[in-house]
């Protein structure tokens, strides 16, 4: 089951930032700016950095 998404958050962010998502979304890891924004958090979950 999907789990249900109820939070927001609203950031701002470099240049720099802004192209790291652009490159994750090129690369087909993410279709738009909130997934990429997700795939890190959840990437940075699964690789145990908590």
């Amino acid at each position: 089951m999907k789990e249900k998404k109820e939070k927001t958050v609203c950031l701002r962010i470099n240049d720099t930032q802004e192209n790291i998502l652009t490159a994750i979304i090129n690369a087909g890891l993410a279709k738009n700016t909130s997934q990429a924004i997700q795939y890190l958090i959840n990437l940075y979950g699964i690789k145990g950095a908590i």
